[in-house]
């Protein structure tokens, strides 16, 4: 599968799983677009990624155990900032 198709699925669960709004495995499953075994294997792959996910029969859906969000992406880095007002032979220098 494609990254960003993985990312986007991983989003989505986030998502839903946030607002409290998954349904069970079947529904959850639909509202992403997934069959049930596909499903599973992205809450495997949550969790290996360190989700704390659990489903709760009483409220019927997933929740996260510690409060949690999914967060993949590129951020700017300090060094980035320093680059702007170092110029660029300066900075190698420094951080060599």
């Amino acid at each position: 599968m494609v990254l960003n198709q993985k990312v986007e699925q991983l989003k989505r669960l986030d998502t839903l799983i946030r607002l409290k709004n998954t349904g069970n495995p079947k529904q959850l499953a639909q509202k992403l677009g997934i069959s049930e075994s596909t499903l599973y294997d992205l809450l495997q792959q949550a969790k290996e990624m360190g989700a704390d996910i659990c489903y709760n029969p009483h409220r019927n859906t997933y929740e996260y155990i510690t409060p949690m969000r999914f967060v993949f992406g590129f951020f700017k880095d300090q060094k980035t900032d320093l680059w702007k007002f170092m110029g660029g032979r300066e900075l190698i220098k420094l951080l060599s």
